[in-house]
């Protein structure tokens, strides 16, 4: 009797390889939203000390 949920020859690759591909996927995605979140946290500071000066000088 044949595997009738045989995959094809294109996606047939070791665990490890697939482990190595998910691992560095990771880490590419959590490295750039760690960058991105620190550019929105100086760029939201920045906007908050640009707000309180301008209080100041209201006053």
């Amino acid at each position: 009797m044949r595997n009738k949920y045989k995959r094809s020859a294109f996606f047939d690759m070791s665990d490890d390889l697939f482990y190595q591909i998910s691992l560095i996927g990771f880490l590419i995605i959590f490295s750039s939203m760690v960058f991105f979140l620190t550019k929105y946290r100086e760029k939201r500071d920045s906007n908050v000390s640009q707000i309180s000066k301008t209080e100041q000088i209201k006053f």
